[in-house]
């Protein structure tokens, strides 16, 4: 009886997705415009059925707005139009929510946050009944609709805003709050330039990312923020600052970053003007893919205007705190993790440490200061090599200097280091140039690249009788042999804790480069006694010989398979 039911549902539903898709595909045959065709995208999609639904609800308000944001005929009226389906206004309510609630393409993600983000937004939010919210960029208002119906639930009474500079998402929002019945008040302006101005309980930034203005509008945008900025390239710190300004005091603003925003030195001071007047509550560390349009990681930031002074501000890598990995576009955050464990278990940094760190916000930096906490005989990787760096030029500098011939150079870069080996054979042939010799691999060298998105690490040993120069793009460490063994370094840069040193000083967002000064300065490797360094070096020796010499026999194997036919053939004749 149950399962009759729910096929019987089941089949219900798939009946008025047809009927309203039929509606929606007969208003869309009035429009002048193809490219509006119904199914076009999410947007046009909520226009049409906002249509439907003003038809059977006789609320025609935003019906001129629509038909022309649609490029319907000049003399279009609703009013006169029949539709040969019956449906229901309810019918319009729940297929606006599923098309809300779906996003299937990349564009769409441009005016409208994942799910699972506005779920973490709204969670952290946590509006109180009497309480206003601002969405300072509110897209299509899925935001917003979230907000409203957290607080609905409980029954709250609250007031909600949203500013968005795009005419139709405004257009948009203003149809589904409508349908919805939701009392919003959705402004078109810029808010960073427009004097329409609130004080709000709560708010939520999603700013434009690398947005860099012309020097001109920099210059009056920045406005008392002037002396806080070093570069056009830190706007989104600007919008948090202007965003800030519409919070009332014990209110709460969250945002999302790139994570370069929290260390870029162009930033420094405006972190520092944060920090210091006690506006930063926490950051939380957000796995790559949270947005839809882009794999590079983000920063969830939560500010405050609080007068009680806060010694700490809370850091959590929820980098890992992920439900399902989702489509190729977003993956599908754990957000109950993520919320206890930044109530219960994100780490406390000292303001003084994050002064001492020239105002990083970065999480990877403290994460590491707690893993070198516990490493056994600590020291400084320049009080055991002598670090240099490879030639300040790429092999495509050398493209003209390419021999074809063998010579007593050849050149090496990062492409060439592949599993921690180098097949010196192959490596490209040079003119002989002494300026070069400078950039010379020694017998026992360690290279570690520092432009590419995995760092990766070589010894040089067994180096055949010929000048390999190091180009540029790579870091040349040559270990004081009395102290450790260049191999066991390896193994250490190699391990999670170096890997978690190397996250903590990568600057950029794409394709990471590591800072040669901050190498030398912050990269710290444990240093047991050598006998114990080199015992754990042979053991490493020997399972990289196992693992070439299966690798190797891998290969030829592969290679009479392939041949197996023919050499068969060849034994016959």
């Amino acid at each position: 009886m149950i399962v009759n039911k729910f096929i019987n549902l089941k089949r219900r539903l798939y009946m008025l997705n047809t009927v309203i898709e039929t509606q929606m595909q007969q208003l869309a045959s009035k429009s002048l415009d193809s490219s509006n065709k119904f199914g076009y995208d999410k947007s046009t999609k909520i226009l049409y059925c906002y249509l439907l639904w003003a038809k059977k609800t006789s609320n025609y308000d935003l019906v001129k707005e629509v038909t022309k944001e649609l490029s319907f005929e000049e003399k279009f009226d609703l009013k006169t139009i029949e539709f040969g389906e019956e449906y229901t206004e309810d019918d319009c309510v729940r297929a606006v929510r599923e098309i809300v609630d779906n996003n299937n393409g990349i564009n769409e993600w441009m005016y409208s946050s994942p799910s699972s983000l506005n779920k973490l937004v709204t969670k952290i939010i946590n509006l109180k009944d009497g309480e206003s919210f601002c969405d300072f960029g509110s897209g299509d208002g899925k935001l917003l609709l979230n907000v409203f119906d957290a607080a609905h639930k409980n029954k709250f009474n609250c007031k909600y805003t949203g500013y968005e500079i795009n005419a139709k998402q405004v257009l948009v929002s203003k149809c589904l709050m409508c349908m919805l019945n939701v009392d919003t008040t959705i402004i078109n302006c810029d808010f960073m330039r427009d004097i329409h101005r609130g004080q709000f309980d709560k708010g939520y930034l999603y700013p434009p990312f690398g947005l860099k203005y012309s020097i001109d509008e920099w210059d009056s945008l920045k406005g008392i923020y002037g002396d806080l900025f070093t570069s056009r390239t830190e706007s989104e710190l600007l919008y948090l600052l202007k965003a800030l300004e519409n919070i009332k005091e014990n209110g709460k603003l969250v945002t999302v970053f790139t994570t370069g925003a929290a260390f870029r030195s162009s930033g420094m001071l405006a972190r520092k003007y944060l920090v210091e007047n006690n506006f930063v509550e926490g950051i939380i560390s957000l796995p790559a893919r949270t947005l839809g349009f882009t794999a590079i990681p983000i920063d969830f930031w939560i500010l405050k205007k609080d007068q009680k002074k806060s010694n700490v501000i809370k850091m959590l890598d929820a980098s890992n705190n992920i439900l399902d990995k989702g489509s190729k576009i977003a993956v599908e955050l754990d957000v109950s993790t993520i919320i206890e464990e930044y109530n219960n278990n994100a780490k406390c940094v000292s303001i003084e440490d994050i002064k001492k760190n020239e105002y990083s916000l970065s999480i990877n930096i403290y994460e590491v200061e707690k893993l070198t906490d516990s490493i056994l005989n600590p020291v400084n990787i320049e009080d055991v090599c002598k670090i240099e760096k490879g030639s300040q030029y790429t092999i495509s500098k050398f493209k003209d200097q390419i021999s074809n011939t063998p010579t007593d150079y050849q050149l090496l870069t990062s492409i060439n280091i592949q599993d921690g080996i180098v097949d010196y054979d192959s490596l490209p042939y040079v003119y002989p140039d002494p300026k070069l010799l400078k950039f010379k691999l020694e017998e026992g060298d360690i290279v570690v690249t520092t432009k590419s998105t995995v760092v990766k690490t070589f010894v040089a040993n067994d180096l055949p009788d010929r000048n390999i120069i190091v180009t540029g793009g790579m870091i040349i460490l040559k270990p004081d042999t009395s102290k450790v063994n260049p191999t066991y370094v390896k193994m250490f840069l190699d391990s999670s804790i170096g890997k978690s040193e190397f996250k903590s000083i990568i600057k950029g967002n794409t394709i990471g480069f590591v800072p040669f000064k901050e190498f030398k300065e912050r990269m710290i490797i444990s240093c047991p006694a050598l006998e114990k360094q080199n015992k754990l070096s042979e053991q490493y020796n020997n399972m990289l010989w196992t693992i070439n010499a299966l690798t190797k026999q891998l290969a030829d194997t592969k290679d009479e398979l392939a041949n197996i036919i023919e050499n068969s053939l060849n034994e016959g004749e």
